[in-house]
């Protein structure tokens, strides 16, 4: 989950450095776009009036295998001001330097889904001094895909829109969150299958609201339970 690892990285950068000034302690490298030696190269330079320095390395999958040596020996010797911090879109150990998962603290970011997700928007909405209702937070989820950042993005628009009231309602969710006549049509068929009936009325309303004719509402419900 690429939110994640960005969430994870800058929290981490940010109680590594404080108020240490970044412009000169942290840098951010990518191998599909820099090199390894230009990144160990700075992680070996001391920090400048600061006791520690961040290198961020991204996609450490794609880095080839005749560099491994190179960051291997780094890891065999590594600065003690500086935190590298790698990132990868894969958790396969065969991806990566063998010595970086016997030196380093390894965090897996999976993809959130069901309960977990469930649980991430609560507690962000939390977070924030923000409730969402159980019907709200089931819309607003079935409405999303299952990105964090588009979900992230979602949960600013509604404690913008709600502002002091501090409680988000299904009406919030339904006048902020953007909803085509087909997400309503997947909804209505994710609500049945799983035989969610209060969401499912929630979704039919919606869709009579959109100006669907109520018999092609029914014969879409009739279809799904034949099948």
């Amino acid at each position: 989950e690429t939110y994640l690892i960005q969430e994870y990285t800058t929290t981490l950068m940010a109680q590594i450095l404080g108020t240490a000034p970044r412009d000169f302690n942290c840098d951010v490298f990518s191998v599909d776009n820099d090199t390894l030696e230009d990144a160990l190269s700075i992680a070996r330079t001391l920090p400048m009036m600061a006791t520690h320095r961040v290198v961020v390395l991204h996609r450490l999958h794609q880095l080839r295998k005749a560099e491994w040596p190179q960051l291997e020996r780094y890891l065999e010797q590594p600065s003690t001001s500086t935190a590298l911090i790698c990132s990868s879109s894969t958790s396969n150990q065969k991806k990566c330097p063998p010595g970086l998962w016997q030196r380093a603290v390894s965090v897996e970011c999976p993809r959130l889904e069901g309960p977990k997700l469930h649980d991430w928007v609560t507690h962000t909405f939390a977070q924030r001094g923000y409730r969402i209702a159980p019907a709200a937070l089931q819309i607003l989820l079935h409405e999303q895909q299952p990105d964090l950042q588009i979900i992230q993005q979602e949960i600013d628009k509604l404690c913008t829109y709600v502002g002091e009231t501090h409680e988000i309602t299904l009406e919030d969710v339904q006048d902020v969150t953007p909803t085509s006549r087909l997400q309503s049509i997947f909804a209505l068929s994710d609500t049945l299958g799983t035989r969610q009936v209060g969401p499912a009325f929630v979704v039919v309303e919606r869709l009579l609201n959109q100006g669907e004719p109520p018999l092609v509402i029914l014969s879409m419900m009739v279809r799904h339970v034949r099948l």
